[in-house]
């Protein structure tokens, strides 16, 4: 072959591999500028399709993600004239997707998609449910020992969101269905429903970064674990700690304040899941309400507990806790036993957050026990947490947190 013919088989080579290098580049630039949406491409959305019909599929999905976050659910719209809602069961950490007006059972599993930042999740859900800790113990043991650690540490930050759904259907007459979705999730969130022709979107957000305020709130002891005895055995802490809670209840309803409840009836709560609410939807406060009792029936007054080694700073457990002993103090019949400090209790162990323990009585004192008996005592002292908690917000917020 002669040296010609060589330079020019050594020029078409160059030529066809510049060309590969080339076409390789913008590849990868494009699968690049795509990886980001590859979530998006799978489960093309609806949302501003019909509203930014000038803009591009890229741009109308950047849209959609800064709407929903970084986690959410999207479902098939079902029908056209369809209405939904979404109720929550926080201690659970589970929420419903009502649909109703449905035509006929038509809603599937492969319907039902979950989103994590680009992992996308479509149909029945394929990991194994993260491990619950609890146990119904005395809540004045160690919190170390067989009691295991809180929460759970995901295997990867882009895990399904969810653990397990079902799909529920009623018959509502002879034309219609309602469905229930009802969804497990590894978190506590705030689901936000966005409705949209096409498609029904629950984002699933950070309670924090939804509400200015978050205070979770409890009703010690409850159900199969129901506390002190009174001193004439007449009723048990479990129940008194309900009343002053379902109370305060009714005075925080009517406040801009988001309130998680541990518990709102006669139920089994375990430990881990009460303080965890607290932890998860980073509480600006946590407090817990009980009755106190003793060997002998002398002892009476009100007392809170607090955690003693916070590291956190800014505003304390401590703090926290001498704000809610003025209050209790003032309560006309109770005597001041003062602050201690409560770091072997579990709850208080185990919160990353301001906590408070009240213990608002002694029931195995009998002038006490009459007061805590009383529906207008109950009335007062839930009237005195308030306070003690939109003073506390008070000094959070003006100072910035």
């Amino acid at each position: 072959m002669g040296e010609k013919a060589l330079k020019n088989i050594a020029v078409f080579t160059f030529i066809l591999m510049l060309s590969v290098i080339l076409l390789s580049v913008f590849i990868s630039y494009e699968a690049g500028e795509n990886s980001q949406n590859s979530a998006f491409a799978r489960v093309r959305p609806t949302l501003y399709e019909h509203k930014n019909k000038s803009k591009d599929y890229l741009s109308t999905a950047k849209e959609l993600k800064d709407e929903l976050g970084e986690k959410y659910i999207i479902i098939k719209n079902p029908g056209n004239n369809n209405t939904y809602s979404v109720s929550e069961d926080y201690t659970k950490k589970e929420i419903t997707l009502t649909i109703n007006g449905l035509k006929e059972e038509n809603l599937t599993d492969n319907e039902v998609v979950r989103v994590n930042q680009d992992e996308v999740y479509k149909g029945a859900v394929e990991k194994e449910e993260l491990a619950r800790s609890g146990f119904l113990i005395p809540e004045v043991l160690s919190a170390g020992g067989e009691i295991s650690n809180y929460g759970t540490v995901p295997e990867s930050l882009k895990a399904d969101p969810v653990n397990g759904f079902t799909i529920r259907y009623e018959k509502l007459d002879d034309k219609e269905y309602k469905a229930d979705v009802h969804f497990k999730l590894d978190h506590v969130y705030a689901p936000v429903l966005y409705e949209e022709e096409g498609q029904i979107y629950v984002a699933l957000k950070e309670p924090s970064k939804i509400y200015r305020n978050i205070v979770v709130l409890d009703a010690g002891h409850g159900g199969k674990d129901p506390g002190a005895k009174a001193l004439d055995s007449s009723c048990y802490e479990k129940s008194i700690n309900l009343k002053i809670l379902q109370d305060l209840k009714k005075i925080l309803d009517q406040e801009d304040i988001k309130v998680y409840y541990t518990r709102t009836e006669d139920e089994t709560v375990y430990l881990n899941p009460r303080v965890n609410l607290a932890n998860e939807t980073k509480a600006d406060l946590f407090l817990s309400i009980h009755c106190n009792s003793s060997e002998s029936s002398l002892p009476r007054g009100v007392e809170v507990l607090y955690k003693s080694n916070w590291k956190q700073g800014g505003f304390t457990s401590e703090r926290l806790a001498r704000i809610a002993l003025e209050e209790l103090k003032g309560i006309s019949g109770y005597v001041n036993r003062g602050l201690v400090a409560g770091d072997e209790i579990l709850i208080i162990h185990k919160s990353q957050v301001p906590v408070a323990l009240l213990e608002v009585g002694f029931l195995s004192n009998k002038e006490e026990l009459s007061l805590l008996k009383s529906r207008e005592k109950e009335e007062d002292i839930a009237k005195a947490i308030s306070v003690i908690i939109k003073k506390s917000l008070e000094e959070i917020n003006s100072a910035g947190q």
